[in-house]
C-alpha cells in the first residue's frame, strides 16, 4: 500500500499487478515465448544476410554457407537473449525490485490487456489438461517467501545510509536463528560478569556502566 501511495498512477497500477500474479505471470511466460519465436524466426535470416558476403568471400558453399550462417545466428541470437533478455533484468529487478516493478507495471499491463485472449486461452487449456491428468487446476496461492529470499531482501541495505538500519539488522539476525546452536549464543566464562553478594548500589551502577550487559547471574 505504500507504493500506491506514494507514486500515483503507477504505484496503484503496480498494487493491481501484485493482487493478480498469476495472471500477469502468464503474460510474461507468453512475451518470453513471443520473442524467442520472434528473434529465431527474423534474427537468423538477417544475420545469415550480413554474413553472406564473408562466404562468398571465403569461397564457400551455399549449403555449408547455410549452415555457417545458422550456426553463428543461433550462438550471437541465444547469447543477446540470455544476456540482455533474462540475466540482466533478472539481476536489475533483484538489486532494485521497487523501481523495476514500477517501471515495468504499466507495459506489462497493456500487454496484457492486449493478449488478454491468447491468456485466456492458453490458461484454459493448461487447466483442461491438467484435469485429464487428474491434477485438477492450478493453484492459487498468495505468495510466500522462503527464508533465503526474506534474507535477501532484509540485506540490501541502502548505499547511501549514514548508519546501518538496526531495523534490518535485527530481522536479519532473527532469519539466522536456525542455523545456531546453543553454543553459537553462549558467552565464555571468562567474558561474564558477576554481581557478588554485599555490593552497594555505588559498585552495582559502576559495574552496569563499565560491562553494560542486560544481564548479571
Amino acid at each position: 500500500m505504500g507504493l500506491a501511495q506514494t507514486n500515483g498512477w503507477r504505484g496503484r497500477l503496480l498494487l493491481g499487478v501484485h493482487a493478480h500474479l498469476d495472471a500477469y505471470l502468464s503474460a510474461c511466460q507468453l512475451g518470453i515465448t513471443l520473442a524467442s519465436l520472434g528473434l529465431g524466426w527474423v534474427g537468423e535470416p538477417a544475420f545469415a544476410h550480413l554474413l553472406q558476403p564473408l562466404f562468398d568471400t571465403l569461397g564457400l558453399s551455399p549449403e555449408a554457407a547455410q549452415f555457417t550462417a545458422l550456426a553463428i545466428a543461433f550462438s550471437l541470437i541465444s547469447f543477446l537473449h540470455i544476456v540482455l533478455g533474462e540475466l540482466a533484468p533478472k539481476t536489475m529487478a533483484i538489486r532494485r525490485p521497487e523501481r523495476m516493478s514500477l517501471w515495468t507495471a504499466a507495459p506489462l499491463y497493456v500487454f496484457y490487456w492486449l493478449m488478454y485472449p491468447a491468456i485466456w486461452v492458453l490458461n484454459t487449456s493448461a487447466n483442461r489438461f491438467l484435469r485429464l491428468l487428474g491434477w485438477g487446476e492450478v493453484e492459487r496461492h498468495s505468495h510466500r517467501y522462503s527464508r533465503e529470499e526474506l534474507m535477501l531482501i532484509v540485506g540490501r541495505q541502502d548505499p547511501n545510509a549514514v548508519a546501518p538500519d538496526q531495523g534490518l539488522a535485527l530481522m536479519s539476525h532473527a532469519l539466522e536463528l536456525p542455523d545456531l546452536v546453543a553454543g553459537d549464543l553462549m558467552r565464555p566464562r571468562e567474558h561474564m560478569r558477576s554481581l557478588r553478594e554485599g555490593m552497594n548500589l555505588e559498585a552495582v551502577l559502576a559495574e552496569f556502566s563499565a560491562s553494560r550487559y542486560s544481564r548479571y547471574p
